[in-house]
């Protein structure tokens, strides 16, 4: 299951749940398709906090709509995540398919501010290791 919803600094897109290989199909054309309409650079959140882990036909899909977002007017890329395995693939998706680096992964166990870290990076380039001492610093 999954949502595509659009916000100031582009869109999020909420996943949860197991995709089969059609499921992960049908959203990479929406996906695409919705992003493709927007007509200036965005950001994207991707919370994928309650997904269940993806097999490798299912990753390579991932994949391939990640590199497909690189190659639009795509900024800035955070990944929301709860699992270490999980982690781990999309670190290994984004070696693969980030041309410039600006993919950033948010462990929501670690960051219960995650949502607001997210935004900021997505919104205005505040790495989310610095999210929280820059907040605390403007106070």
């Amino acid at each position: 299951m999954y949502k595509i919803e659009r916000t100031d600094y582009g869109f999020k897109v909420t996943s949860s749940g197991s995709f089969s290989t059609e499921e992960v199909e049908h959203l990479q054309r929406e996906l695409i398709n919705t992003l493709a309409q927007h007509d200036r650079p965005f950001s994207l959140v991707l919370d994928a906090r309650k997904l269940a882990l993806p097999g490798p036909e299912v990753v390579k899909v991932f994949t391939e709509i990640h590199t497909a977002i690189w190659q639009m007017s795509c900024e800035r890329v955070v990944f929301i995540l709860e699992s270490p395995v999980a982690k781990r693939q999309v670190m290994q998706m984004h070696f693969i398919a980030s041309p410039n680096g600006q993919d950033r992964v948010i462990d929501a166990t670690k960051c219960p501010d995650w949502e607001a870290r997210a935004i900021a990076w997505a919104a205005e380039a505040v790495e989310p290791d610095f999210a929280g001492v820059k907040e605390q610093q403007t106070r």
